[in-house]
């Protein structure tokens, strides 16, 4: 199902085929091959050197054709554009947009009646031909999804043309042409095997799923290759960021210079004590934080009440601090324990998770509560650099 043939067998295939058809066959016979915009070349090129034709494209895949043309000094496939024509009654070998002569999904239903008409329509533009077969060949990922695909990936129907157009008495022509689609297991993609293959080469610190139904099937995808990203070195990078440069808090000498109602004055009483912070990580707050800033000041100026210091032996832990641990992974109730030890020390803490007993706590999953507050307290950086996607 995940594993394809070779794409040069796929390819050999297809052109076998269809050379065979055009040595073999003594009725009039249009060969189509299904394609997406780009995609394929390869197969058309193929084709076209075996038997010696041209073949056929809409003006749309003729400039998207023209476009990789320079690249022919890398993939000889890349020349096809000098084998195609705009003319449908000069070659008996066309392209056809994917889905004309049958559709994949949920499962593989040939359209008989289309490539049918198609074959007929083709015909109608020349005075001395008329086709009696259609060919049609659909190189696909998904020719062995299911049972079902592979049961009927040669299919075959002799198409009444009076009947398909409705035609009746003087119209009626006595035309019937044999269709037949066949589906060849062939895709421009890395199977899964060489995907995984390629992960465990490289050893990357996180792959992206680009192509997914949803949040789901997202996070699958991103289970299947866990075991082989270096989340190790993912975290030991995060640390060594932040550790570069040490931050340095501001003393109470220098709070009290900031006044109580200047928001703006303070937070730049805050960038000048942070010259020092990593240049990657952002530890400040956001808007959000700023105007909850700005309207405790206010509180306190109106009630006149300095604010409580927290109880002895309970050292106050830093929500933005522990959401960076949950965001690295870390149990959230073992990063407070170890931020709370280390005196609001960051990188003490991490440390201290990172080579200690508490390292084995890194793949604990945190609760709802602490991806909350992860999510509302942690840069964007952070979080989308340790945490699967958010739900």
């Amino acid at each position: 199902k995940h594993t394809f043939l070779d794409q040069e067998e796929a390819v050999d295939s297809i052109a076998s085929q269809v050379e065979e058809i055009f040595q073999q066959s003594s009725i009039s016979t249009l060969v189509l091959l299904s394609c997406y915009s780009i995609g394929k070349e390869k197969v058309l090129w193929e084709c076209a050197k075996r038997t010696n034709k041209t073949v056929f494209v809409n003006d749309r895949k003729h400039v998207m054709l023209t476009c990789i043309q320079k690249h022919s000094c890398v993939e000889e496939s890349s020349n096809i554009i000098d084998r195609c024509t705009q003319k449908e009654c000069e070659t008996d070998i066309h392209v056809v947009p994917m889905g004309k002569c049958g559709e994949m999904w949920p499962y593989f239903r040939p359209n008989y009646n289309e490539s049918a008409k198609y074959a007929e329509k083709v015909g109608s533009l020349s005075s001395d031909k008329q086709y009696d077969r259609v060919v049609a060949f659909i190189p696909t990922g998904w020719a062995d999804a299911t049972n079902w695909n592979k049961k009927n990936a040669v299919s075959m129907r002799r198409v009444d043309m009076d009947k398909i157009q409705n035609r009746e008495g003087d119209q009626k022509t006595e035309h019937f042409i044999d269709v037949e689609i066949r589906l060849i297991p062939y895709s421009e993609h890395s199977t899964f095997p060489e995907l995984c293959a390629f992960v465990e080469f490289l050893k990357p610190r996180k792959v992206i799923p680009t192509v997914f139904s949803d949040e789901k099937d997202y996070a699958k995808i991103e289970e299947r290759f866990r075991d082989m990203i270096d989340s190790q070195r993912a975290k030991q990078m995060f640390v060594n960021s932040i550790s570069a440069k040490k931050k340095r808090r501001a003393t109470p000498e220098e709070e009290m210079k900031v006044k109580p109602n200047d928001c703006g004055t303070r937070d730049a009483a805050k960038s000048d004590t942070s010259k020092n912070e990593s240049d990657v990580v952002v530890i400040d707050c956001g808007d959000d934080d700023e105007r909850e800033s700005c309207g405790d000041r206010k509180s306190t100026e109106s009630s006149k009440k300095p604010r409580s210091e927290p109880a002895a032996g309970a050292p106050e832990v830093d929500d933005g601090k522990l959401a960076t641990l949950v965001s690295m992974g870390f149990d959230p109730q073992v990063s407070r324990d170890v931020l709370g030890k280390s005196k609001g020390d960051i990188d003490a803490a991490i440390e201290s998770l990172l080579c200690s007993d508490h390292s084995s706590s890194t793949t604990a999953m945190p609760s709802p509560a602490d991806k909350k507050n992860a999510k509302k307290n942690s840069p964007a950086s952070i979080t989308n650099f340790f945490s699967p996607k958010s739900k």
